[in-house]
């Protein structure tokens, strides 16, 4: 049944006219949506409904719909994750945004750290979010998720780490003499979302391409950010975010 996004908060009973999007394109001109048939449309919260359509037009590209169920929401996720990931050279940061929305992360924040080359022209910022929330926005429906993925402003590492000092669950890829696998931070993240009565926040760090600097990595532990291990394979910066959120999905976490 195809989903739709919507950012209004929807009631029982409610009935809206969708037009001009994207989506709408697809749903009335590819997809030939016609009256009668059920659609299910997520709110700005997350939740699901069901909706009848009662009006459809192709042409103008407008869809009237019936709120007429709530629906449970497939996401069965115990986390919610933001990463803060340092942008690679080229293109590549567009990769880490659409491996990172296929996986389900939550919010992403690129990371300016001191061997970042590639970093946010401020005059172009406004249109480079709004392309990437695009990218999120598309991977995040392909996925299946109930929440679209949200990007944030570049943040530099200090900030970063300040921003987040209220967060209980803090990781950082990068290998250390202090630092334990991701197999063992994960079995003690399993007990701990088990144990929790509602959903918890996961933030992690991911580095630039030349790694973090010893400065960086003293900064982390100094604020009690545990130093993860990824494996004995040396990663590129925009497949590392994959390893962690592959093995979230593989624990029925995300």
């Amino acid at each position: 049944m195809p989903k739709f996004f919507i950012a209004d908060l929807l009631e029982l009973g409610e009935r809206l006219e969708l037009q001009s999007d994207l989506d709408l394109n697809h749903l009335l001109r590819v997809r030939r949506v016609s009256v009668g048939e059920n659609l299910r449309v997520v709110d700005g919260s997350g939740k699901n409904f069901l909706c009848q359509i009662l009006t459809a037009d192709p042409t103008a590209l407008k869809l009237g719909l019936e709120v007429i169920e709530e629906v449970p929401t497939e996401d069965l996720q115990k986390i919610e994750v933001s990463l803060f990931q340092a942008m690679p050279k080229g293109s590549k940061f567009d990769l880490c945004l659409q491996l990172a929305g296929s996986f389900g992360v939550d919010h992403v924040y690129p990371l300016e750290t001191h061997r970042t080359i590639k970093k946010a022209k401020p005059e172009r910022l406004d249109k480079q979010l709004g392309r990437w929330q695009k990218i999120l926005e598309a991977q995040s429906k392909q996925s299946g998720k109930s929440r679209i993925a949200q990007i944030h402003e570049p943040v530099e590492i200090k900030h970063a780490i300040d921003m987040t000092s209220w967060c209980k669950h803090r990781i950082v890829a990068n290998f250390s003499n202090d630092s334990i696998s991701l197999k063992d931070y994960l079995t003690s993240l399993c007990l701990a979302a088990e144990a929790a009565a509602e959903i918890i926040p996961l933030v992690f760090f991911i580095g630039p391409e030349g790694g973090f600097t010893e400065h960086e990595a003293k900064l982390f532990k100094a604020n009690g950010i545990q130093a993860v291990d990824l494996g004995s394979r040396v990663l590129r910066s925009e497949y590392a975010a994959t390893q962690i959120l592959a093995a979230l999905t593989y624990e029925g976490l995300i």
